[in-house]
């Protein structure tokens, strides 16, 4: 069975549209996956921030009353 050019075309067209269809999708996972990644890290580095002032406060503030008992 010969394939005319018409059917050809459509052929390629609908391979085409299945290949864009298919990267759309694939860059949209992959935008998902990069905002959430981005979102995790975010918040890691909040969480990490206020711990380390947290100690800080924590320390500061046991530094100053072993200072204020010395005396």
């Amino acid at each position: 069975m010969a394939i005319s050019a018409p059917m050809f075309l459509q052929l390629y067209s609908n391979w085409l549209e299945t290949v864009a269809a298919v990267v759309v999708v694939v860059v949209v996972i992959v935008e998902v996956v990069v905002v959430v990644v981005v979102v995790v890290v975010v918040v890691v580095v909040v969480v990490v921030v206020v711990v380390v002032v947290v100690a800080a406060v924590v320390v500061t503030a046991d530094l100053i009353d072993n200072r204020r008992r010395r005396c």
